[in-house]
């Protein structure tokens, strides 16, 4: 049987079978680690407009506390925090919410690391999403 020497970063899967199965592992691993890492940066690029953005403003006052509790009326959502809300201006800036429109609310939960997209036509929420790190 003819052997080929394999010269490269795989060199050393060709060892014994030991090498190999070692090798075949760390393959797996790091092919399924890499789209979760690619989630984790994607939805902490995503976040990043809405804390910096003055395109989707935030909600002061009764309307704000008005959208904060409808929006507490459903489970896990946080009910020991007040959200800071924002209104939805420019939907195509939040595309880790998925389908914002305009005149939908964001209620940011900084302390329980989440976003929540809420409809106030229809009063639900749409999405929730984590937020990276430790808020905003």
């Amino acid at each position: 049987m003819l052997s080929r020497n394999i010269d490269g970063p795989l060199a050393c899967c060709q060892s014994s079978p030991i090498s190999q199965q070692l090798c075949s592992f760390f393959v797996a691993v790091l092919l399924g680690a890499a789209p979760l890492l690619s989630t984790y940066w994607q939805d902490r690029q995503d976040a990043t407009p809405l804390a910096s953005s003055t395109s989707n403003p935030p909600l002061l006052g009764r309307k704000a506390k008005a959208i904060a509790d409808a929006a507490a009326q459903y489970p896990y959502i946080p009910q020991r925090e007040t959200p800071q809300v924002f209104l939805v201006t420019q939907p195509g800036s939040l595309p880790a919410f998925g389908i914002a429109r305009r005149g939908d609310a964001v209620l940011v939960y900084p302390e329980a690391n989440l976003a929540v997209l809420y409809d106030q036509q229809t009063e639900n929420i749409i999405n929730v999403i984590p937020l990276p790190g430790s808020g905003f």
